[in-house]
């Protein structure tokens, strides 16, 4: 019995199709901000940056460090993309559109990409039910939705996790786009790179 990842054949890079990119350039580059929110006085574990002070609450140390990132860093982050010619692709936490509506205004008037990651970095998706995880991942792209005018492209796991349910809510989300049949049954495999071509 194979003791291999259930969810994806293996396959070597041998044997896969070559990446092509336009112009048949051999590199592309492609910049991906995360911008997240941490509720204020969050004791959850993933959300600390320095595990040694997450008893606290509040917790000065890891929320000074997500604070400043949406109050100072995001916007130096922006001003350097804007003189270079960049385009953001951002993985965004859905409360970000509640708490922090600069910030999308911001996004859009760049022609921002956008992408979800959750709601906050307390959500942890291997806690909840399969149905639970289903409902919060179309809750979340609805929010996102709702307030950039544009359905989010994509999903990062928060934490860069998943649950063992999780690619089949995710794969169904875009499966208009799918460029593989989505998977139906939790104990089926999916073809190569279908995971990885819509989410982490």
């Amino acid at each position: 019995m194979s003791t291999q990842h259930p969810r994806y054949l293996f396959e070597p890079i041998i044997h896969r199709k070559p990446v092509t990119f336009p112009g048949n350039q051999r590199l592309a580059v492609l910049i991906y901000v995360n911008i997240e929110h941490v509720p204020f006085g969050s004791t959850a574990p993933a959300h600390a940056v320095y595990p040694g002070t997450l008893q606290f609450s509040p917790d000065i140390l890891n929320h000074g460090w997500r604070d400043y990132g949406n109050r100072v860093g995001l916007w130096r982050i922006m001003a350097a993309m804007d003189r270079y010619g960049y385009r953001g692709t951002v993985n965004l936490n859905s409360d970000v559109c509640r708490e922090y509506p600069q910030i999308i205004r911001e996004g859009n008037d760049r022609h921002w990409e956008w992408g979800a990651q959750g709601d906050n970095n307390t959500s942890i998706a291997t806690l909840m039910t399969e149905q639970e995880e289903r409902e919060f991942i179309g809750r979340n792209l609805g929010i996102i939705e709702a307030a950039t005018g544009t359905r989010p492209k994509g999903w990062l796991g928060m934490f860069l996790a998943e649950s063992l349910n999780s690619p089949y809510p995710l794969c169904h989300a875009w499966e208009q786009d799918a460029p593989h049949a989505c998977p139906t049954e939790p104990t089926g495999r999916t073809p190569p790179s279908t995971e990885a071509d819509y989410f982490v």
